[in-house]
């Protein structure tokens, strides 16, 4: 290190056994794999470049202006494996925020579905983009289109904090299942959207009731929040009963109140089944309910 420090002082360069080795896959530099990328003639030639660029991860950083051109492909296909590459650079991609939102500006933005998953995968450094993201979804509503535009197939919450007043307009726009998964993934840093999530523990739907329920359970703890998820296991629904199921496996020991009406219902639903004289079906209430009993009742790592 002494002599490194030395030689800085003195005007030389750091020898190259001190350099960082260039990153490699199957010993190839990723300049190799992003132009058999470009060049592949056969669709499995241009997936085996495209798992080898996402290999790299943060290491494809240097690449990330060459990859935005190349989302410009007119073939949709093309452009997946594209954006998949981009998500994995993650929050090394910070710099291609200026540009995205650009993307998202145009007049008629092609893919925004893959803008905003890239965004989504930057992670806080993104959270520029928001007004970009905002304006784009509410005129998708206010067309009556439903493009998804990242709200259902996103991770919208890795953005951080300052996504949370979208989510919280998305509430009450018809978005209450995505936008309350969101919330719920955010936890405490959601804490402005407890009112709004409140309103919906009344909703006319039980599965919208369950994910509020939920989502303020991440956020604040809410015992109310508990108590209504343990409600829903009282449905004649199956698939609401595996829901509310799953949301309580979810929480974990601290959902202990739960246990009394869990084993009730999956008594029941084990007795139903032996009724029926089918067998247990793949991905049953009956399993949904087991993985909470056994989530719940597991022991905190010491």
């Amino acid at each position: 290190m002494r002599t490194l420090a030395i030689l800085a002082v003195l005007g030389f360069s750091a020898p190259v056994w001190a350099q960082k080795p260039e990153p490699k896959y199957e010993g190839k530099p990723l300049i190799y794999w992003i132009e058999k990328y470009q060049n592949a003639d056969k669709d499995q030639a241009r997936k085996d470049a495209e798992v080898a660029v996402i290999a790299f991860g943060e290491d494809a950083a240097p690449a990330i202006s060459t990859l935005l051109v190349m989302l410009d492909d007119r073939s949709g296909l093309y452009r997946v494996g594209v954006t998949n590459m981009l998500c994995a650079v993650g929050p090394a991609a910070k710099s291609a925020v200026p540009q995205l939102i650009n993307l998202l500006n145009e007049k008629s933005p092609r893919d925004p579905n893959a803008v905003i998953r890239i965004l989504c995968s930057i992670g806080p450094g993104a959270k520029d983009a928001i007004p970009a993201i905002q304006r784009l979804v509410l005129a998708e509503i206010e067309n009556k289109r439903d493009l998804d535009l990242g709200i259902h197939n996103c991770d919208l919450h890795k953005i951080g904090p300052a996504v949370v007043p979208l989510l919280i307009e998305l509430m009450g726009l018809g978005y209450e299942h995505s936008a309350a998964r969101e919330l719920a993934e955010l936890g405490p840093d959601a804490k402005a959207a407890l009112p709004e999530l409140a309103k919906f523990l009344k909703h006319n739907k039980p599965s919208v009731q369950l994910q509020a329920a939920f989502a303020m359970w991440m956020i604040s703890k809410n015992p109310d929040a508990l108590k209504l998820l343990i409600d829903l296991l009282e449905s004649k629904n199956l698939k609401q009963i595996a829901a509310a199921a799953e949301a309580l496996g979810r929480i974990g020991p601290a959902a202990k109140a739960a246990l009394p009406a869990l084993k009730k219902r999956a008594s029941e639903e084990l007795e139903r089944i032996r009724k029926s004289e089918q067998g247990l079906p793949r991905d049953s209430t009956l399993e949904s309910l087991s993985r909470a009993i056994r989530q719940i009742e597991a022991k905190r790592e010491e």
